[in-house]
């Protein structure tokens, strides 16, 4: 895969959350490559596509993954994840894993880590074969964003993280790892959103690959 160039920023916009709100009105998610004019300033575009994953965490381990099939190379992908999902509601365009609802007022303190494949994996119907025995790789993370709203305890440790590259991500197969802190359980429920490009339609996450094949595979 061709070299990449990756760039953490934190450019979430800080606000509380308060009432009902959909998880596409959690806040503007500037992106990374983009820019607009407001006010005759310039200033980061926000990410005209987003793609929300709500689910809960896994007491056995601090650490989830979960697996992204991305349709269309795109130079610019953004990540966000806050916990609890507290008074999110999921559209009917949001994944959303059983049992989240439950547990949408239990926290942990999440990090957010994106991975590729070492060889890429392009072909839909390879999802399953070539996703279960490639080993992946870390390309960018991020934890303790003090650009996010708080957690319930008040402090800032929820997470953003952004790529810049300096060639498109490929049409394929993607990871992306939440973690709790060490020493600490995976406890309770967390709101990952994927930001891309306008071009970037048909972003899909799912829990395991399996699930993926089947969202890609048979739409």
């Amino acid at each position: 895969m061709k070299q990449l160039l990756f760039s953490i920023m934190v450019l979430f916009p800080l606000f509380l959350l308060a009432g009902n709100v959909h998880a596409q009105q959690l806040g503007s998610f500037p992106s990374l490559l983009q820019e607009e004019v407001v006010d005759g300033e310039t200033v980061k575009a926000s990410y005209p596509k987003l793609t929300t994953y709500f689910g809960v965490g896994n007491s056995s381990s601090n650490v989830r993954y979960l697996y992204v099939w991305i349709p269309v190379p795109t130079n610019d992908v953004g990540l966000r994840v806050v916990s609890p999902m507290g008074e999110l509601v999921p559209n009917s365009a949001d994944a959303v894993e059983k049992g989240a609802d439950k547990q949408k007022n239990i926290s942990f303190d999440p990090g957010v880590a994106f991975e590729i494949p070492a060889e890429p994996i392009q072909v839909a119907s390879e999802i399953i074969k070539s996703g279960s025995s490639t080993k992946w790789q870390q390309t960018l993370s991020n934890d303790d964003s003090n650009e996010i709203f708080a957690q319930p305890n008040g402090k800032f440790t929820n997470a953003v993280t952004h790529a810049a590259l300096t060639a498109p991500i490929l049409q394929g197969l993607y990871r992306v790892k939440i973690s709790a802190e060490k020493a600490t359980q995976l406890k309770g429920s967390f709101c990952l959103q994927m930001g891309a490009l306008a071009n970037s339609n048909g972003i899909v996450i799912a829990k395991d690959l399996s699930t993926l094949f089947k969202l890609v595979n048979n739409p």
